[in-house]
């Protein structure tokens, strides 16, 4: 790698970050600067993380320090720690705020959902937990009339429905 034309920076992760995220620019940043080895990966990272999570991998890798270990047993250790499986029952259970837009509780469905480990059922929960949690009122109401043992119902269409009607809805009010 040539230290004079870096391209892009992983940035810095730091406690209450989420770790999908450092591993997607990790990955991009080694890409992108053609990077292969791993011992210039583990440094890169290293030099990617704030004091905290130094002292969190340092805990994590006794008796050795963290530049005595892998790149990948790093990541690892890292996914170990941040990565907690949030519980299904409580994904099921959550509602959308007063203030966000249906592509804004869309989203917020998606990515809490893909923490859950739902797997193989992961396009019907989305759905459900969209329709379900969403703010009582017509947009809802529109949603809960659609025939979800139709094939043609799922997540995207129903986000769409949704969207068609929020901006009616938005439209009427001027």
């Amino acid at each position: 790698m040539n230290f004079n034309q870096v391209i892009g920076s992983p940035g810095t992760f730091e406690t209450g970050m989420d770790i999908t995220i450092l591993e997607a620019k990790l990955t991009n940043f080694f890409f992108a600067n053609t990077i292969e080895n791993n011992i210039q990966k583990r440094a890169i990272l290293l030099s990617s993380v704030s004091e905290e999570i130094h002292k969190v991998l340092f805990s994590l890798c006794v008796p050795s320090t963290p530049n005595e270990v892998e790149y990948d047993t790093l990541m690892k250790c890292l996914n170990k720690y941040f990565k907690s499986i949030k519980s299904y029952i409580a994904a099921r259970y959550t509602k959308q705020r007063q203030d966000e837009s249906v592509c804004q509780w869309g989203a917020h469905v998606k990515n809490l959902a893909s923490k859950c480990g739902f797997s193989s059922e992961l396009t019907t929960v989305i759905r459900d937990i969209f329709v379900v949690g969403m703010c009582s009122g017509p947009i809802q109401v529109h949603l809960l009339e659609e025939d979800a043992s139709k094939i043609g119902v799922t997540y995207s269409t129903l986000i769409e429905i949704a969207i068609a009607k929020e901006a009616a809805i938005n439209e009427k009010r001027g």
